[in-house]
């Protein structure tokens, strides 16, 4: 770890998700590892020493909504949702695996957004609710800020990489708009994006990717993963010899 401050290296660390496996942030502060490059992914068993650790270092942390509802055996997700922003820590949303969940950071808004109200008869009670804005916030500028890029992305800035996504208003899942906002968070998939820009590169244009062949992605993948299933055998054993084609 000396060495990696030396060279000053971004850290991220999975904090646990389990009441017994956590890597608590108040002991890395004790061992002054804690600070704004120091990234805590889950962190479901935090307490209220380890929030004030990160308040005090500014420490960011990480929340993949799916995976804290399907392994988050310390439960209490939308607690600790509530708890970190109420005390001001940068929380970001991320993806553990795609095998928990889609890579959709639209959906990833909403269910945080869904799960991010106060529980009357508990001590989240008099906590504020997450509102459109900060699942917005967490899905994009608290990400940069998270991985210490705030200054490069994040957000539509002056001087910044243009990192722009474009939703169509006309799709009959957004149409009318009424609240920009609520509408991003509630009603908008990635079957809603038109153009995508990076570094103001277009990579997708008219709801179509132009910067790759996906086509041939597909079928590469579709190969491969045939003669994996194929070599494993048994119930994963492809119903045709063939790689299927598309």
């Amino acid at each position: 770890m000396a060495e990696v401050r030396q060279r000053k290296l971004p850290v991220s660390v999975h904090s646990g998700q389990g009441p017994t496996t956590a890597v608590h942030a108040a002991d890395l502060e004790r061992m002054g590892f804690l600070g704004p490059d120091f990234l805590l992914c889950h962190a479901l068993p935090f307490d209220e020493a380890d929030r004030q650790a990160m308040v005090r270092t500014d420490a960011p942390v990480s929340f993949s909504v799916h995976s804290e509802l399907r392994l988050g055996t310390a439960g209490g997700f939308h607690g600790q949702l509530l708890r970190m922003l109420a005390a001001g820590i940068t929380v970001s949303l991320s993806f553990d695996a795609s095998s928990l969940a889609p890579i959709n950071m639209f959906e990833s808004m909403n269910v945080a957004w869904n799960l991010g109200i106060p529980w009357v008869g508990t001590d989240t009670a008099t906590l504020p609710a997450v509102v459109f804005r900060q699942a917005i916030e967490m899905a994009t500028i608290n990400g940069a800020k998270a991985l210490g890029l705030a200054d490069v992305t994040g957000s539509i800035t002056p001087g910044k990489r243009a990192d722009i996504v474009l939703i169509r208003a006309d799709d009959l899942n957004i149409a009318p708009i009424g609240d920009l906002e609520s509408t991003l968070v509630r009603s908008a998939t990635p079957a809603n994006i038109d153009t995508v820009l990076i570094d103001g590169r277009i990579v997708k244009q008219n709801r179509a990717m132009v910067s790759h062949d996906t086509a041939k992605v597909v079928r590469n993948a579709a190969g491969a993963a045939h003669a994996v299933r194929t070599r494993a055998g048994g119930v994963l054993t492809p119903t045709s010899p063939t790689p299927p084609t598309f």
